[in-house]
């Protein structure tokens, strides 16, 4: 990761790096941990913090336990949010789907935390 930001400095590259934690895999799917605050303390213990942000995925919120809310604001508060994937998924099937968001409360209170963030 840090060849890429050297490298996106050399060329001028202005783009936003991003990483999507993901707290579950397909071959695990025992785990449900959330993986924002590892991610994120990755970055802090690399120093890529300022360079990469996250991009949080609705489906991968419910995933590890938690609402896109709770996932949103931790990133915004850590002033690492960056993109947000707004597809969801089934809540009670358990792995990652990819619909089309269909909850007009819970885009509504998205789209709150972007407007909230200046973005």
């Amino acid at each position: 990761m840090h060849m890429a930001v050297d490298y996106a400095k050399k060329i001028g590259f202005k783009g936003q790096f991003l990483f999507e934690p993901k707290p579950k895999r397909a071959d695990q799917a025992s785990v449900t941990i959330s993986t924002r605050p590892p991610a994120l303390n990755f970055c802090r213990a690399h120093g890529l913090m300022g360079h990469v942000k996250l991009n949080i995925e609705t489906n991968h919120a419910t995933l590890a336990g938690h609402t896109m809310m709770h996932e949103l604001e931790y990133a915004r508060i850590q002033g690492a949010l960056g993109s947000i994937d707004a597809n969801t998924g089934d809540l009670m099937l358990g792995w990652d789907t990819d619909q089309f968001p269909t909850d007009i409360y819970l885009t509504t209170q998205c789209m709150l935390v972007i407007l909230g963030k200046g973005a």
